[in-house]
């Protein structure tokens, strides 16, 4: 009966997503609250567009759907991304990507469809006084789910901590991935944190997981765990997020970030194996209402600026851009999490 339950709640969660732009997740937590399943969904407006000259393109726009199925068993996390595409003018679209000897293509010929799908796994190990975090990955984008093997993009981790239980510890490390194809170099990771009665921050050079082009940033986090119960984030320069409670049972989340996908288009002809890249700036701002210990109800208004796709050739060769003018973003949000 308990699972019956939940499969409305998340039936209830997918219809309040559907009609308007909207967020809903469903969290189911242990000890802890780690999300389980989450399903978003967020509508962009449709927009004129621009090619990479910045001029418009007579009669062309662009609207985006995104939608986001992930589920999160604390080791193991999983989710598959769909950004459905609709267009007006879609010759002219067209000929705005495909302006290039190596590619000729008809308005039909554009992706109404764009795939991302991955998973990741994550296993801490406790050696005496040490601890290692091993992390690894593999995510596959496309216009269509039949890609060739070497289209994954694969990436693995390894973060030993000295001394995990002192209340300051270093940890070091180091990265590999392999991207579109492409093999990457080592690279060093590194990461200080210090934690206290009220409070915990940590920076360093760490792997992100979700960037490719860019895979290590240095990045700063900070929690402040008082009556305003503070979270700072700040992964420079690609996301700043910052979330505080400032009356009872109402907290704000900002979230700043730029976020960019690749795409192998699939199909012969015409795009022989080209990559799309969409890329975009999100600004969103968000009020919160924390119900119970278990629901929390949002809504959240800001824009998506910046977006932009970017074709190459099937060696990352920048071929041509097209840029839809600034979008608004809003979103509701519905969160559940049940305790076992």
């Amino acid at each position: 009966m308990s699972w019956i339950r939940l499969a409305l709640v998340f039936a209830l969660c997918v219809g309040i997503a559907s009609p308007v732009s909207a967020q809903a997740l469903l969290k189911i937590g242990s000890a802890r609250p780690d999300e389980v399943l989450t399903y978003e969904e967020e509508k962009l407006a449709t927009t004129t567009v621009r090619d990479n000259n910045s001029t418009t393109i007579s009669g062309s726009r662009l609207g985006i759907t995104t939608r986001r199925r992930s589920v999160n068993l604390y080791f193991l996390y999983a989710y598959d991304d769909l950004n459905l595409l609709n267009y007006e003018g879609n010759s002219a679209l067209a000929s705005a990507l495909s302006d290039n000897l190596t590619v000729a293509a008809s308005g039909s010929d554009l992706p109404d469809k764009l795939q991302e799908r991955g998973g990741l796994v994550y296993l801490p190990l406790g050696i005496g006084s040490t601890r290692l975090q091993l992390r690894g990955g593999a995510a596959l984008a496309s216009d269509t789910k039949d890609v060739s093997l070497e289209d994954f993009h694969t990436f693995m981790s390894l973060l030993l901590t000295l001394n995990r239980q002192s209340s300051n510890r270093w940890s070091i490390g180091v990265f590999r991935q392999a991207f579109l194809g492409m093999l990457g170099n080592w690279i060093p990771l590194a990461q200080f944190e210090s934690v206290s009665s009220d409070s915990a921050w940590s920076l360093g050079f760490v792997h992100v997981p979700g960037y490719y082009d860019q895979p290590v940033f240095p990045y700063f986090t900070y929690n402040w765990e008082t009556r305003s119960n503070v979270a700072l984030e700040l992964v420079y320069p690609r996301k700043f997020s910052l979330f505080a409670f400032f009356a009872h049972r109402w907290s704000l989340l900002l979230e700043l970030e730029q976020e960019s996908s690749y795409y192998r288009l699939s199909q012969a002809s015409p795009w022989n194996s080209t990559v799309l890249r969409s890329e975009q700036f999100r600004q969103l701002l968000r009020l919160n209402y924390h119900l119970f210990g278990n629901i929390t109800l949002g809504m959240g208004s800001g824009n998506s600026v910046d977006r932009r796709f970017t074709l190459y050739d099937k060696n990352l060769k920048e071929l041509r851009k097209i840029t839809p003018e600034v979008t608004a973003l809003h979103q509701g949000h519905v969160a559940f999490t049940v305790y076992f």
